[in-house]
């Protein structure tokens, strides 16, 4: 199990990030024969109040986090809700790494397809 407490995750985290509300197991990024983790965390504030993040979590053959590397949304409006869904894509662009998509829970139906 992976929490705040348990499994060697080390980030800071609230309660109300909502951190594992979504996973997705994304492949090898580091080359070690470990496949990392994807974890959603919809509730993250650091792109705005409840933008969204994603950690991509770095595991050890035990399943244990080695280290871990989070992706806040970058060009978040208030409440995005980014990280409520997550889906590996194999390497979609073929550049040799994993790719990932990412989704969210809310959106501003005033800002439809406006990234500003």
């Amino acid at each position: 199990m992976i929490s705040k407490s348990n499994g060697g995750f080390t980030a800071e985290l609230r309660a109300l990030d909502m951190f594992g509300v979504s996973m997705a197991a994304i492949g090898d990024l580091d080359g070690d024969n470990v496949t990392e983790l994807a974890v959603g965390a919809w509730g993250d504030d650091e792109g705005g109040g409840n933008a969204g993040a994603v950690y991509v979590l770095f595991l050890r053959p035990t399943g244990m986090v080695r280290t871990f590397h989070k992706i806040p949304h970058a060009r978040a409006n208030l409440y995005d809700s980014w990280g409520t869904g997550i889906a590996a894509l194999g390497d979609a662009d073929d550049d040799g790494v994993p790719d990932m998509a990412v989704g969210g829970g809310y959106a501003d139906p005033n800002k439809a397809g406006n990234l500003d």
